[in-house]
């Protein structure tokens, strides 16, 4: 009985001895199992932190970047405007330098038509000086439509100096020398300013033929002269219609009246002094 009870014993001993062991083992897996877990949270939850810091880097950044091209851009706008502000004054300065420049050597030749007495060498002399001013205006604004244009009025005012003084041969080359300047092709429209400067060139051309007694060549030119102002009648700006209008009408009565077509010159001359 003694034996049985202590193999009883033993066998109750072992059993819990074992049944430590597989609590304890337990224990230490779920201790394994806990702080790997614990290590993994940890290591995300650096690693999310990590990254929430590396985007607000990002988002920090990125609102600098727009700041920083926000300033370039209202930089680059105040640049823009003062340029264009800069431009304009200097075609502003220009257009005055032009409308001076050109008014003046006007004046010019309009004193040389009225006075009496002029040597030639005195007019080829004011006309080379005037040339000269308008060709150094030229090299500091090249291109200028405004320069070219009140290059080719300077022209036709010589162009009447010299038709005044009868050298009609004169007359004829500034008159070419207009029609080149303006690039002037048959039945091409020009911009209104050209067309109302080349239907006066044509009209001087009309007048300088029926002094040379050629009554067809000027019929012919005022038929031309004629003929720009019905292309371009629409395009001309009021002031510049009624004196090409002018302009015109003079030319083909003169020319009617120099080939013997009288009723038709007195007709067109009462149409001229109409306009006024």
């Amino acid at each position: 009985v003694d034996d049985l009870a202590k193999s009883e014993v033993e066998a109750a001993e072992r059993a819990r001895v074992r049944n430590l062991r597989i609590r304890a083992a337990a224990y230490l897996v779920l201790a394994i199992i806990s702080v790997g877990a614990a290590y993994f949270g940890l290591t995300s939850r650096n690693e999310a932190l990590h990254a929430r810091n590396e985007a607000l880097a990002a988002r920090n950044e990125a609102v600098l970047a727009t700041e920083r091209a926000d300033e370039a851009r209202l930089k680059a706008e105040a640049a823009t405007k003062s340029a264009e502000n800069s431009l304009r004054a200097v075609q502003q300065a220009n257009t005055l330098a032009i409308e001076a420049s050109e008014t003046f050597l006007i004046d010019m030749a309009e004193r040389l038509r009225k006075s009496f007495g002029v040597r030639p060498e005195d007019v080829e002399t004011m006309l080379g000086e005037g040339t000269q001013f308008l060709d150094r205006l030229e090299a500091q604004m090249p291109g200028n439509e405004t320069l070219r244009q009140a290059r080719a009025k300077l022209l036709l005012e010589f162009s009447e100096v010299y038709f005044g003084r009868s050298e009609f041969e004169r007359v004829g080359e500034f008159v070419d020398m207009t029609r080149t300047l303006l690039g002037a092709e048959e039945d091409s429209k020009l911009a209104s300013e050209d067309a109302a400067i080349l239907i006066r060139a044509e009209a001087i051309d009309s007048h300088r033929y029926r002094k040379m007694d050629r009554s067809e060549d000027a019929v012919a030119h005022a038929g031309r002269a004629d003929a720009l102002l019905q292309l371009h009648s629409g395009d001309l700006p009021e002031d510049l219609l009624l004196q090409a209008r002018a302009d015109v009408l003079r030319a083909v009565s003169t020319a009617l009246a120099e080939a013997g077509r009288i009723d038709e010159a007195i007709d067109t001359g009462r149409e001229c002094l109409s306009i006024g």
